[in-house]
């Protein structure tokens, strides 16, 4: 087992904005997808004085996806592998004992010591490759490391040192790591050929995508017309009129089932169409908490976020304010606005903190419709889904099936809405649908919108607009976007060389599984069968090659001038495509994110993995990298997504994709024993101005870190050993061992 392999979130202290400014050379970000992940969020997994942080969310919803999560990865693993080609980078250094208290050199440095070195590369006959690749390679891996801290004292310093100190966090944003500058380098490419003039290169799906962009960018500059007309065809925002405020003959089961159908908006509850977890061929109505906007529950009771609470109190009133409650009296203003923060926090209280929803199969249950209008009276959900399904061809009954994940929340929901008047619950859920276009309103509507972010986060200043414009249609319109990247900007070659780095890393997972110690033999062969049954998703879709096929998945699809008018378009249309899957077979082809991410990701239900094009470059990967570097890189990210097959979560799915308990009983008790010794550890490192980390939260991604760089190492060890006759030449007399200890 490795130790002291971790990766933290860099993000500023909630309470202190300025006062810490972690940064992490390589670490990963827990950005989880989920419902009502904007773009404005960040998560970092942390306790302090036992309690967890948990995310802020601020802005529009997304379907859920279980599982899939940012695989933002430490330096270490870079690192690690690097170690197998330092003399070929032309870097040189020793963590021998003897060499433990001195300083360390790099070759060509013109210390004695690398003077010696040198010599003896010469003598040796070792090659070292002098190409511009390699030297641009070497001159970036350099350049991120500090050669006067010492390694086996503080690695992490030595690995990341200089590009920390050469990255300080942009005012915009709460974070820095190397996934965040791709991601920008990336976004630059996709700015370029969102803003070229549509031409003969263009389908249909392509010159739609570039609409889109060109929509967004012209919102800032339009009224807040549109978001009034739609204010006032929902019934109207009843903060704006306290005394006058007529009820809506509709339900409130329309009323949010038209919330659903139009913004995509999860007020009461999350509901998607996806794959049955026990039967994942078949997809199924599925439903689940809804997502608060602040952070999480402690935002909402906890003495220590009191700050973070008057903050967006405020941020309410002054956005009503500028739609029209200037002749409001200010405390009936915060006496409306304090009713609906308090139903907020009803609906957050009973939920299901983050931590507790690791068992896939205590979540999960299984009913009809018809009980479960019996386990919530309160709310009719046939009504409910008969207007979210209408115009679609299903024919829902009260014996549907469903499945819900969250069974406390929704036997609590009833009390909640039968005492709570619809006044408040429907300036709760405009204000939803205010806060998810904020980003995209007249600039007048910007400084509420940053003073709460400086309060609650620490950025001081807004993205530039075309930023959110490229965020916003790349996550929309996913595949336009990807199709105009991968047509000039991928080396489609990567594919075939990813995925032979694919099988090396399966391999060696094969391998360790065989000598671990702690399953039996019929677990670990089961266990080889999943792994071996994985369907890697590399670069693309292959629809991207066939211009018809990508034309039909935006048949339907009005992009219009106006950017709100042209986001309800795309909810529709989105809502309608994924529930006329209901009655489909599942489609285990489909990729379950957006080609444009610079992000990796693990399917439980499809037991797949998904390497997407934008990650599949440096830092990461390249075809002029040395394979020890590849493995470092993009091998340390393929690892950790296999092994997110068999973490806490992904090992009870089968290898079809089905939620059913296929260790036996002596090697779970095993497994959680030895989870638990990790959580222990985990909740051990303390990070200033947040406190601990919260083991339990993030033990799933600290399997995956840990079992990821073991996987990548082997690769490298094989290269070593001689195995590998297209290996990167490496000094015999370097051990690597001696330079990066794994244990």
């Amino acid at each position: 087992m490795m130790r002291c392999v971790f990766s933290v979130a860099s993000s500023r202290t909630p309470n202190a904005p300025e006062a810490y400014k972690l940064r992490n050379c390589y670490s990963r970000e827990t950005l989880l997808p989920d419902a009502n992940m904007s773009d404005d969020t960040t998560e970092i997994a942390l306790t302090e004085a036992g309690d967890q942080l948990a995310t802020i969310t601020t802005g529009h919803t997304i379907k859920r996806r279980p599982f899939s999560r940012n695989t933002e990865l430490l330096l270490v693993g870079v690192i690690t592998c690097l170690g197998s080609s330092l003399l070929w980078s032309s870097i040189a250094f020793s963590l021998d004992g003897s060499q433990r208290n001195s300083p360390h050199h790099f070759v060509g440095d013109g210390s004695e010591h690398g003077q010696q070195h040198i010599a003896h590369i010469k003598e040796s006959g070792t090659k070292i490759c002098i190409s511009k690749e390699c030297v641009t390679t070497a001159s970036s891996l350099l350049g991120a490391m500090d050669a006067t801290a010492d390694p086996c004292d503080d690695f992490f310093e030595y690995a990341c040192g200089t590009w920390n100190k050469a990255h300080p966090i942009p005012d915009d944003r709460a974070t820095i790591t190397t996934f965040e500058v791709l991601a920008d380098q990336v976004q630059l490419t996709i700015k370029d050929l969102l803003e070229e003039q549509e031409s003969t290169r263009d389908n249909e799906a392509t010159a739609k995508t570039k609409r889109m962009y060109s929509a967004c960018m012209n919102a800032k500059a339009a009224s807040d017309e549109t978001l009034r007309t739609w204010l006032a065809d929902l019934g109207g925002w009843p903060l704006l009129s306290p005394g006058s405020w007529n009820q809506p003959n509709t339900t409130l089961e329309n009323f949010i089932a038209s919330l659903k159908v139009n913004f995509d908006m999860a007020v009461l509850f999350v509901e998607w169409v996806g794959p049955d977890d026990m039967k994942s061929s078949v997809n199924i109505i599925q439903l689940d908490q809804m997502n608060p906007v602040l952070r999480g529950k402690d935002w909402y009771i906890a003495e220590r976020f009191h700050k973070d609470r008057v903050a967006y109190r405020q941020l309410i009133y002054d956005v009503a304010v500028l739609l029209g409650g200037t002749e409001l009296k200010r405390d009936e203003l915060f006496e409306s606005i304090d009713e609906l923060i308090a139903f907020e926090t009803e609906l957050v209280k009973i939920g299901v903190p983050d931590e507790e929803r690791h068992d896939s199969g205590m979540r999960y249950r299984k009913l009809t419709l018809r009980d479960l209008t019996e386990l919530v009276p309160a709310f009719n959900f046939t009504a409910f889904l008969l207007e979210v399904f209408k115009g679609i061809p299903v024919n829902l009954t009260s014996s549907e099936p469903l499945v819900y994940y969250s069974h406390e929340y929704f036997s609590s929901l009833s009390p909640i809405l039968e005492r709570t008047n619809r006044r408040t619950i429907q300036n709760y859920a405009l204000w939803r649908v205010i806060n998810s276009v904020l980003p995209n309103l007249p600039e007048s509507f910007s400084k509420p919108r940053m003073d709460f972010l400086k309060s609650t986060t620490g950025i001081s200043s807004d993205k530039k607009d075309w930023r959110k414009c490229v965020e916003a249609t790349s996550k929309k319109l996913d595949y336009g976007v990807g199709a105009l990247f991968i047509r000039d900007h991928f080396d489609r070659s990567s594919k075939v060389m990813a995925q032979e780095m694919i099988h090396n890393i399966r391999e060696a997972f094969n391998e360790l599984l065989e000598e671990n110690d702690w399953m039996d033999k019929e677990t670990k062969r089961v266990a080889r069968d999943k792994a071996n049954s994985m369907h890697e998703k590399i670069g693309y879709p292959d629809l991207f090659d066939d211009e018809k096929l990508l034309e039909k998945e935006y048949d339907g699809l009005n992009i219009g001038p106006d950017f709100l008018r042209t986001l309800g378009n795309i909810n529709r249309w989105d809502l309608n495509r994924t529930h006329s899957r209901l009655r489909l077979p599942v489609d285990r082809e489909r990729w379950t994110t957006y080609p444009a991410a610079v992000n990796a990701f693990y399917g439980p239900n499809k037991n797949d993995i998904l390497f997407p094009a934008n990650i599949l470059q440096p830092f990461f990967y390249s075809k002029h990298f040395p394979k020890s570097v590849n493995y470092g890189g993009i091998g340390v990210v393929i690892g950790h997504e296999i092994t997110h097959g068999f973490d806490d979560k992904g090992r009870q799915f089968d290898k079809d994709g089905n939620l059913q308990q296929w260790w036996n009983n002596k090697t779970i008790e095993t497994f959680r024993s030895r989870a638990k010794c990790m959580i222990a550890q985990y909740s051990q490192f303390t990070v200033p101005g947040f406190g601990n980390v919260n083991g339990r939260l993030t033990q799933g991604e600290n399997i995956a870190d840990n079992g990821g760089l073991k996987q990548a190492f082997r690769p490298c060890e094989i290269c070593l050993g001689g195995r590998d006759t297209g290996c990167d030449a490496v000094s015999p007399s370097e051990n690597i061992r001696q330079r990066v200890k794994l244990r």
